[in-house]
């Protein structure tokens, strides 16, 4: 069974947080405040964000249209339909798209579940129930164990650097091929943590200069991608020139097989590209990457 996972969690606590103070403020329907909780949890503070400000604009242009609509005529069934019309209008218009959804619930809301009371005050407390969902969701995610994306990007970063020594290795040492889509995929689960903590809240400039180097380092690891991708499309003819298996041998240590004849057009291409890695992988061993474990690994 998967472990329940820490959204889950937030999402559960920001529930019983809405229920709870809509009953200490004796609120009509925490429901409202609840289902707002829910819709803005994410898995990120920022998504959060998002996603609560969308509600909170839908909820707004629906309370306000649901408002002027039940002043007329509150339940008319033409008057319904013409409404979800308008609001989805002005949404488009607004270019507020992912608040249309929001927006025409709360407008049905008010116009069908009115029952006598006052339009002014249930269309009021429609967007006090939803910012009172939304702001506990933010905070439970921002104070309650938040989302640890710099130790997230660390670790895959080093996931990528130890899979790039490896992979490398066992190519040039045991002319194994490479699995691109894998080294691919780590790489891309790298770069989409990075895009997603540049969005996220954060005050520490020590951690924000960990991830900019990390950053440049990702600029290494693509130009390692291609010559990766090269060496896998040479098939034949695999020589290592003598500096290249001195420096594959001081790196690996391990006894690798240089060749002194005559290159061919595609040996030269082999080298340098083997060169090209060699130098990235150097360039990772001088920022203090461990070689300990990768090597066991070959």
């Amino acid at each position: 069974m998967k472990p329940i996972g820490m959204r889950n969690i937030k999402t559960a606590l920001s529930v019983f947080l809405c229920v709870l103070v809509s009953r200490l403020l004796k609120m009509e329907y925490p429901f409202y405040a609840a289902i707002a909780a829910v819709i803005s949890m994410s898995s990120s503070v920022t998504d959060s964000y998002i996603a609560g400000r969308n509600r909170m604009f839908g909820t707004f242009v629906g309370a306000m249209i649901g408002l002027l609509f039940s002043l007329v005529l509150p339940g008319n069934i033409l008057l319904c339909g013409v409404g979800i019309i308008i609001i989805i209008y002005i949404c488009n218009i607004l270019n507020w798209n992912k608040s249309i959804s929001i927006a025409c619930i709360v407008f049905t809301a008010i116009m069908t579940n009115l029952n006598g009371r006052n339009p002014f005050s249930y269309s009021f407390n429609r967007l006090l129930d939803t910012l009172l969902g939304i702001t506990i969701a933010l905070a439970v995610n921002y104070i309650f164990i938040p989302p640890k994306y710099v130790g997230k990007i660390i670790h895959q970063c080093n996931t990528v650097i130890d899979h790039l020594f490896i992979i490398f290795g066992k190519n040039t040492i045991y002319n194994e091929e490479i699995n691109l889509k894998e080294y691919s995929d780590k790489l891309n689960k790298l770069e989409n943590y990075i895009t997603t903590y540049s969005k996220e809240i954060r005050f520490s400039k020590e951690t924000a200069i960990k991830i900019d180097n990390i950053k440049s380092m990702i600029t290494q690891f693509n130009k390692a991608y291609y010559s990766l991708n090269i060496l896998n499309s040479l098939k034949h003819s695999k020589n290592l020139n003598k500096d290249n298996a001195a420096k594959i041998e001081a790196i690996f240590n391990k006894k690798v097989p240089s060749h002194e004849g005559t290159y061919t057009d595609e040996l030269i291409v082999y080298n340098y590209h083997v060169g090209e890695l060699l130098n990235i992988l150097e360039s990772l061993i001088e920022h203090n990457i461990t070689k300990d474990e990768f090597i066991m690994k070959i």
